[in-house]
């Protein structure tokens, strides 16, 4: 059973309802460093992570970056501010390694929600995983140490640590890449 259809079984739907969904995802592949939305343009999609790991970062016109987040096998991707008010997103997403994931149009998406109030149900809780996630993200900027946010990393992502570049994760943790050096140092020791 592939995510799309884990998904679809938490929703009680009919079967033609659930025919009708599948039928508006479409299966891509992106390869390493594609990206999936772009900074500047807006947002008119939404994917479902089925292999892989993509990342939502955002630069500056100096070409400094920062990285917001890390999207994994289960994990919905989009920038939600500007696929809901059609503004320019402020961040990109970008595949760090090779992706598969089930893309669906922001539109199609409305107007299953606006069909069928089971379907718009299951996407709320979707927003409201990602709102709880993006709350707990700041608070733990704003009140752990560099220390503390890597163990968060280490307890609960700890797939990060394995495949993405220490940099990427360093930008994340919010502390400089030798400083995470440092702290995998000290882990091991």
């Amino acid at each position: 059973m592939n995510v799309l259809e884990k998904f679809l079984k938490n929703i009680p739907l009919t079967d033609s309802q659930r025919a009708k969904v599948l039928a508006l995802f479409q299966k891509i592949e992106l390869e390493q460093d594609s990206v999936f939305i772009e900074q500047g343009q807006v947002a008119t999609k939404i994917g479902l992570v089925e292999s892989g790991i993509m990342m939502y970062v955002q630069n500056d016109e100096q070409g400094k970056f920062w990285v917001c987040d890390f999207a994994e096998v289960g994990n919905w991707v989009t920038q939600y501010k500007s696929v809901s008010t059609q503004a320019p997103s402020p961040l990109s997403i970008i595949a760090l390694e090779p992706v598969t994931l089930y893309m669906i149009s922001y539109q199609n998406i409305t107007e299953l929600s606006n069909e069928m109030p089971e379907f718009e149900k299951g996407t709320r809780k979707i927003v409201e995983k990602e709102l709880f996630n993006l709350i707990d993200r700041s608070h733990h900027l704003q009140t752990l140490t560099a220390s503390e946010r890597y163990d968060k990393i280490r307890e609960n992502r700890p797939n990060l640590l394995q495949r993405v570049p220490q940099y990427y994760l360093a930008s994340y943790l919010g502390i400089a890449p030798q400083s995470l050096s440092r702290l995998r140092n000290s882990v091991k020791s």
